[in-house]
């Protein structure tokens, strides 16, 4: 039997749970320390919303106290990522503005230079990711509960509309019901490592992580309950990355050399550690482009996860597909497995068609991640590529080796229902 970089039992070294994956299992704080409440401030006074959309926001950060890197150096794990949240949140209203302002292609260095710091102690890119939009923005109202829609809390939005809380609500929950379907499938890996595989274990873990990716697919069906054209004119557009702003990036104030513009991708669900380790795990291939921006979309992870998804693919890529070549008894619920996340991605892109590229042709504000199409826009995905055809493609590599026999997913068109 070969030694195991990763033990199941110390999933938590990587900031994972065995049930909510890498929804961390302590929340963001609620409040930062009373020497950085001029940075709540932002926050307040008017709302982040209402100072994003009046312009206001620009002038209460260039107002702010200059705070130096090693001033956040106390603050707990929670505080920091509660800064880090709303300094991303902040900086993408800063830049972006409110569709009227020019956009700004620098950042002052009353908020580049800490979140240039934070961002480097949690191992995210510094501006706003999939971590600190949904991850670590997201808090259950009654911790006694799981995460479900009508249990969840988001703290921070661009727009203070109910869309947009709803797309992060129905995010995190996927995220979280999807933590059985990684445990279950985990321990598979672990269990063919074992010179005497249990047979029916295996098939019972199969089964438990294909209830866990139904319940995935049948969140994710919720996204449905958003209007289109606000979702693309109120809030996309502060999904773009610096790599949009006025053709050479963003430069950060007190950080950078004189000359140095940044030119990150902006807020994407490819940045999502799950969908990754699933591909790793079931052997789900991808051709050479997707593979290498999948690759690279990693340094916008928490180094953590990215450290986990490293050593996922050094102890056990291709290690469940070889597997399951030769145990065909053992095929079924693997490629069952592989035919949900199949329609879970199938029905991913046909939301990104609806609230992504049509509304791309409706009148209204051209700014950010939401370009009309007269403006060169609409296809675009938020981590720079061609969405649809970025999206087409996943789909169509996660169902290559899926039993042709098999019919679509078990899971019932409405499935269980949400409380």
């Amino acid at each position: 039997m070969t030694a195991n970089i990763i033990d199941l039992g110390a999933l938590s070294r990587y900031d994972i749970s065995l049930e909510t994956a890498f929804v961390p299992e302590v929340a963001t704080a609620t409040s930062l320390p009373p020497p950085f409440a001029p940075i709540e401030g932002l926050l307040s006074h008017p709302p982040l919303p209402e100072a994003i959309s009046s312009g206001e926001l620009r002038d209460k950060v260039r107002e702010l106290p200059l705070y130096r890197p090693g001033d956040c150096s106390r603050l707990s794990l929670a505080e920091k990522r509660r800064m880090l949240v709303i300094l991303t949140f902040v900086a993408h209203g800063y830049i972006w503005g409110n569709g009227v302002l020019p956009v700004i292609d620098r950042l002052p260095e009353s908020i580049s230079v800490l979140l240039d710091r934070l961002s480097a102690e949690l191992g995210t890119a510094p501006l706003g990711t999939y971590a600190s939009t949904v991850l670590w923005n997201s808090r259950r109202k009654d911790e006694a509960k799981g995460w479900t829609l009508d249990n969840v809390s988001i703290d921070l939005t661009f727009t203070d509309t109910t869309d947009e809380n709803w797309f992060y609500n129905v995010s995190v929950c996927v995220e979280a019901a999807g933590g059985k379907a990684l445990s279950s499938l985990l321990q598979v890996l672990f269990e063919i490592r074992e010179d005497s595989p249990r047979r029916v274990h295996i098939q019972e873990c199969f089964l438990e992580a294909q209830n866990s990716l139904g319940k995935m697919l049948v969140i994710l069906k919720e996204v449905a309950r958003m209007n289109n054209a606000t979702f693309y004119q109120k809030i996309r557009p502060y999904f773009g990355g610096w790599s949009l702003v006025n053709n050479r990036g963003v430069h950060y104030d007190g950080v950078d050399e004189p000359s140095t513009y940044r030119t990150y991708v902006g807020i994407s669900a490819a940045q999502s550690s799950l969908f990754q380790a699933f591909d790793i795990i079931l052997g789900i291939s991808h051709g050479e482009f997707v593979a290498a921006y999948l690759r690279n979309i990693r340094t916008h992870m928490p180094s953590s996860h990215r450290e986990f998804l490293g050593h996922l693919e050094t102890d056990f890529g291709g290690t469940l597909s070889s597997f399951i070549d030769h145990q065909p008894d053992l095929a079924d619920g693997y490629h069952r497995c592989r035919r949900i996340l199949r329609d879970f991605r199938a029905t991913h892109k046909s939301f990104a068609k609806r609230y992504a590229v049509e509304p791309a042709s409706f009148p209204g504000r051209s700014f950010g991640l939401a370009r009309l199409r007269s403006d060169g826009g609409g296809v675009e995905g938020a981590g720079g590529t061609r969405l649809l055809e970025f999206l087409e493609e996943i789909q169509h590599d996660t169902m290559k080796v899926s039993s042709p026999s098999l019919p679509s997913s078990p899971v019932s068109s409405r499935g269980p229902g949400i409380s």
